[in-house]
């Protein structure tokens, strides 16, 4: 940490000094609306400024930190920059959030797809019990679907995977499922969105906490861990909260510098 003057992000992200350096392997992008507000723009505070623009989302407190809302009939983040999403297997999607009531079937959380349905997606199923359904096309929709309703009263962590050979869906730490999946298809010009499928009204109602994208498969043990502290890779290690540096103020430095055009 810099001795004797204002800490920086740098100080605990990126690097060991953080809670969980190891959540940082092969980030392709991470959205923390946790950190704070940050008005017409999500960052990707990972650093590679794959930058979202919210639109009809409002900014909420909420214990712990904050949340970006979602109303489910017209909220969206979209990626300008689409070409970091087009992933090939192996990779990974972290969604942290806190569903609302008004779902409905085929809301869409987040996505790399089209109406087409190629690309990837996490997004809901099963008539009116709804359930989460992480999906891939690899010239046929493959699907895992989660083993309980969505919790609209409760904080949701999903992880959908595809391991190379495998879609894997885990939702809250448990492994709900594994379906055999090829290399993804996808259409001419995929967008990343956040809360909808790009060119459908597939809203999803949400408070978002937090979304992570990475070019590597998480395992179970890790999708246990997110789920026991989904934050742990924005909080500084237990020695710098020692120091006086709690979550609180890393929300504010993080802000600050964000505000300020940090990335």
């Amino acid at each position: 940490m810099n001795s004797g003057t204002l800490p920086t992000w740098s100080d605990f992200a990126r690097r060991e000094q953080c809670a969980a350096p190891e959540r940082w392997d092969r980030l392709v992008a991470l959205y923390a609306p946790v950190l704070g507000p940050t008005g017409g723009t999500l960052f990707d505070v990972g650093g590679r400024k794959l930058t979202g623009t919210p639109a009809n989302t409002v900014w909420a407190p909420g214990p712990g930190g904050w949340r970006l809302g979602f109303n489910g009939t017209s909220s969206v983040v979209s990626v300008a920059d689409s070409t970091p999403f087009v992933l090939q297997p192996p990779f990974s999607v972290v969604l942290v959030s806190r569903p609302q009531s008004g779902i409905a079937q085929y809301d869409c959380a987040i996505s790399c797809s089209e109406d087409s349905g190629k690309g990837w997606r996490l997004w809901t199923r099963d008539a009116s019990n709804y359930k989460w359904y992480w999906e891939a096309n690899d010239g046929g929709a493959k699907n895992v679907a989660g083993l309980a309703a969505i919790g609209t009263t409760r904080r949701e962590v999903v992880v959908g995977v595809h391991d190379g050979a495998n879609l894997v869906l885990y939702v809250n730490g448990g492994l709900q499922g594994a379906t055999a999946c090829g290399a993804v298809s996808y259409a001419f010009s995929p967008s990343l969105n956040v809360g909808n499928q790009s060119g459908t009204s597939r809203f999803f109602p949400m408070n978002l906490e937090l979304a992570a994208v990475f070019s590597r498969a998480i395992r179970q043990p890790e999708a246990a861990e997110w789920f026991a502290d989904p934050f742990a890779l924005l909080r500084p290690a237990e020695e710098d909260v020692g120091a006086g540096i709690d979550l609180a103020h890393l929300y504010a430095i993080r802000q600050r510098e964000l505000l300020a055009g940090a990335a």
